[in-house]
């Protein structure tokens, strides 16, 4: 599904110019990120299969049970029985893929936040937060799927700036995420970020200019 359908064009202005103005008081360069997934899971939709021409085969024996051995007509007939197994699979398997809350029922918590992490990181990669002069990049990144939030920040905050306040913005921003105010936890987001990195005194002293866009990125 499209970004433009959880954050709209209006939504996206709003997260740039949230960041430009940030970035007019402090000396780092903010970089919001929304994916709707970070991992297509196909592993899911295999697991559908196996589900739905489970069940298909238990509904079949069931239900001929109750009526007498080999009384149903699809247990007479063995190709029946097997494309009738092939299509509960088929179903499952794009139930499974297609809809994310099936989807994350046969998806473990710890595979979706270890993937959400690890596209955190690429994504830190992709648009290379770690080439500012001060390396003073700050990635804020939301993957709806996995109601996932990543704050990552590059090695020039990290030396100057606990960990625990970045935890702490991670904490206020998901009751707007579970609201799916997605365009509220970028922009309140960003101007706790920009409160804490004032506290810290980095300010931005007008030296250098806007080394990376201000824009929110999307899927990748």
């Amino acid at each position: 599904m499209k970004v433009e359908n959880y954050l709209p064009k209006s939504s996206q202005e709003k997260i740039t110019i949230a960041v430009g103005e940030a970035e007019k008081k402090i000396n780092a360069e903010i970089v919001p990120v929304f994916m709707t997934s970070s991992d297509d899971y196909s592993e899911a939709g295999l697991k559908g299969a196996l589900l739905g021409a489970s069940m298909t085969a238990l509904g079949i024996l069931g239900y001929d049970s109750l009526m007498g051995w080999y009384q149903h007509f699809l247990l007479q007939n063995n190709w029946l029985f097997i494309g009738a197994i092939a299509v509960g699979g088929a179903l499952g398997y794009l139930l499974f893929s297609m809809i994310p809350a099936m989807k994350r029922t046969v998806v473990s918590r710890q595979k979706m936040k270890q993937r959400s992490a690890a596209m955190a990181e690429r994504v830190f990669g992709e648009y290379k937060l770690f080439e500012t002069k001060n390396r003073t990049g700050i990635l804020i990144f939301i993957s709806l799927f996995e109601h996932k939030i990543e704050i990552l920040p590059d090695k020039g905050l990290k030396e100057k700036i606990a960990e625990d306040e970045w935890l702490k913005v991670i904490e206020e921003m998901k009751p707007a995420l579970k609201r799916k105010a997605f365009e509220e936890a970028f922009t309140s987001s960003i101007s706790k970020i920009t409160e804490i990195l004032l506290t810290y005194k980095m300010n931005r002293t007008g030296e250098g200019g806007n080394e990376l866009s201000d824009h929110l990125r999307e899927n990748i």
